[in-house]
């Protein structure tokens, strides 16, 4: 990507169990750097929020994928086989909770 004098560098510190978990996400759903993994974050995180305008209009998330569906269903899946029965139950429910706030919560 050429730098153009409307472009601007941001720098975030965060810790490292954050960077290693966004490493394997990058690895695992075919993203080629931190930066473009984090551009589409904050895109889809401005479009769920309802906050188009401040992308100008332009809501188009750019999927260059290298992995296929079934490739990372099958990385899904191996990596909730680790997880006990307990813990997969516990974390449903914190989904489940988190997805009713967000769906159902008018504030």
């Amino acid at each position: 990507m050429s730098s153009t004098q409307e472009d601007i560098i941001w720098t975030i510190k965060i810790n490292k169990r954050m960077d290693e978990a966004v490493q394997k996400v990058l690895y695992q759903l075919g993203y080629k750097s931190k930066a473009e993994f984090t551009r589409e974050a904050i895109r889809e995180f401005l479009i769920r929020r309802k906050l188009f305008s401040l992308l100008g209009g332009d809501v188009f998330i750019p999927r260059s994928f290298e992995h296929t569906p079934e490739n990372a269903l099958n990385a899904l899946i191996t990596q909730l086989e680790k997880l006990s029965s307990d813990t997969l139950k516990e974390e449903v429910e914190t989904a489940r909770i988190e997805v009713e706030k967000e769906l159902l919560d008018d504030g």
